[in-house]
């Protein structure tokens, strides 16, 4: 398994606190058969979660040599969860923050209460750029909560959904876990990662119960093909997914 989205780098963001708290979550992760991991520490323009690339790169080879000394097989590369705004592209221009693992492929979060109405302008803007945004969680966003509808919206313009796997478990309650179930009755996804910010968590071995639970469906790739193409910057082909619709009894189906 393959895990695009986590917060494993140290001492940069909400996530992992100390080098030694990285390499427990990287010790689990590989006791449960994950074999790369993309650590994605927040990038929020103006606020103290920006730390330079530079710094994360750093950090990164600190915590690539020391698993390597502990015997700790997994492979590690760098990107960003970048949080939406209307400069988003000059500013990954001018190397505020990176792709995943340089690729194509951006991982991007919107406000959790709050619509970006811009988005679709960006999704065009990007993609004539040849750059694929990447949505972390659409299923734990209030609006998206009130409204799916937005998903059909997103996939039209090109975004690809990442789900987290917590959500699966209600980690994020009761909405995000039925919007969760809701995109993979439509075959929206195209990733499920971790999102993994503590060695407390026990992501890991939720995403083994999902890899086993969708083993004849899509896990493969959902925890493998897609992120590995994204890891070799690899076109992701589009996929055939049904539209979410909404009933007379304004429900979702």
């Amino acid at each position: 398994m393959i895990d695009i989205h986590s917060h494993i780098i140290y001492n940069v963001d909400d996530g992992s606190k100390s080098l030694k708290e990285s390499l427990d979550i990287l010790t689990d992760a590989e006791s449960e058969g994950v074999t790369d991991i993309i650590l994605t520490p927040h990038y929020i323009n103006g606020s103290r979660y920006d730390a330079p690339v530079s710094i994360l790169r750093e950090r990164l080879e600190t915590l690539k040599k020391r698993a390597q000394e502990l015997g700790i097989n997994v492979n590690l590369y760098l990107g960003n969860e970048a949080f939406i705004e209307y400069n988003l592209k000059e500013l990954l221009e001018e190397n505020k923050f990176t792709t995943l693992n340089g690729s194509r492929y951006l991982l991007f979060e919107f406000s959790m209460d709050n619509f970006y109405q811009g988005i679709y302008d960006l999704l065009f803007s990007f993609r004539n750029s040849g750059i694929v945004l990447i949505v972390a969680h659409p299923e734990r966003y209030s609006f998206i909560q009130e409204n799916p509808l937005l998903l059909n919206e997103l996939l039209k313009h090109g975004a690809l959904l990442q789900l987290d796997v917590g959500s699966f478990f209600g980690k994020y309650g009761k909405q995000a876990k039925r919007v969760a179930n809701l995109i993979m009755k439509h075959k929206m996804a195209s990733f499920i990662a971790t999102d993994i910010h503590h060695s407390y968590d026990n992501f890991y071995e939720q995403l083994r119960i999902i890899y086993e639970k969708y083993l004849k469906t899509c896990s493969e790739q959902l925890l493998i093909e897609n992120p590995r193409k994204v890891i070799n910057n690899e076109l992701i082909e589009k996929k055939e997914y049904s539209e979410i619709k909404k009933t007379l009894f304004k429900r979702f189906k």
